[in-house]
């Protein structure tokens, strides 16, 4: 999976940030996985303690949804940039 084109690369500096920040933000909205980075869609959690098999594929699809997202977003990065936000979570 990647991002078009017409979502230049974060400058280091940072002086592209307004339009890549709208551009890299439609671009993940049309692959539906927004949710990630605006935190509404967050990892399933089983309702009790023990998760049923439909809760684990959902938390399964949830984590690689997540990995797409870390890649999507790391295609974009400079390499400082990706240093400082690596162990992020969303």
């Amino acid at each position: 999976d990647t991002l078009p084109s017409s979502v230049l690369k974060l400058e280091a500096s940072g002086v592209n940030w307004a339009i890549f920040s709208k551009c890299f933000e439609v671009a993940i909205r049309v692959k539906r996985l927004w949710g990630h980075f605006s935190g509404t869609d967050t990892r399933p959690t089983p309702a009790g303690t023990a998760a049923s098999t439909a809760e684990e594929e959902k938390a399964q699809k949830w984590d690689e949804s997540e990995a797409t997202t870390d890649y999507l977003l790391t295609q974009k990065l400079p390499d400082s940039a990706f240093l400082r936000v690596q162990h992020c979570r969303t």
